[in-house]
């Protein structure tokens, strides 16, 4: 036990890694355990989107979400109809979307999804963006 400070002491970006990765494991779990709510993949959000009307809610900043957002999505709350039922929460990397959804299912909404991995995720399976103009 006594070689665990040297060791941390020596390898600080090992530690450092060690710590983003329980965060980011921590965060993915955090989503997925709220009730009511669906982490999914880029596809399921696609065919959400198309078939079942659902409303894209980007919920990154303002800067991030004129570089790039999903067609037709809208951002933050205060540009939502918080009228539509069904609700796909973005964010960059899957996780800032918690607080949102806290918020919606105060209000009553109950068919909300989160894309898992947020943009990050999108782009990752080469689906399309648009930029703000």
């Amino acid at each position: 036990m006594s070689e665990l400070p040297n060791f941390i002491a020596n390898h600080p970006v090992l530690i450092g890694a060690l710590i983003l990765i329980v965060v980011l494991l921590v965060r993915n779990m955090l989503v997925g355990a709220l009730p009511g709510v669906t982490a999914m993949p880029p596809d399921r959000v696609v065919l959400l989107i198309n078939h079942e009307a659902a409303q894209v809610l980007d919920v990154r900043s303002r800067e991030a979400y004129e570089r790039g957002h999903i067609r037709g999505a809208r951002h933050g709350l205060q540009d939502a109809e918080l009228a539509v039922e069904h609700w796909v929460i973005i964010c960059g990397e899957g996780s800032e979307a918690l607080q949102t959804v806290k918020t919606l299912q105060t209000r009553g909404h109950t068919r909300l999804a989160c894309l898992r991995g947020g943009l990050t995720a999108w782009t990752e399976a080469n689906l399309p963006l648009e930029k703000s103009a």
